[in-house]
């Protein structure tokens, strides 16, 4: 499995420790029998008006993303040759 890193946004420490975590690892193991070892899982934060936004410096500041989103895409085995 290769994860790369396009991006990345400010977002709560326990994010990736409870809920997305598991829905993370609830699609690879849902996916993992039947992907042909081609899973793909973007990723990325979704801005609005809920937005929290934090003083990084007297200067600077950041906006934290108020959701994020997730697209699944993956390319099913197939058990017969040529049913593509």
């Amino acid at each position: 499995m290769i994860f790369i890193f396009s991006n990345s946004s400010l977002q709560h420490e326990n994010l990736n420790r409870d809920e997305w975590k598991a829905i993370e690892l609830k699609i690879v193991r849902e996916f993992q029998h039947d992907s042909n070892d081609r899973l793909a899982v973007f990723t990325g934060p979704i801005f609005g008006d809920l937005d929290r936004h934090i003083n990084l410096s007297d200067t600077d500041s950041a906006r934290v993303p108020s959701g994020f989103f997730k697209i699944i895409c993956f390319r099913k085995k197939h058990s017969n040759p040529g049913d593509e």
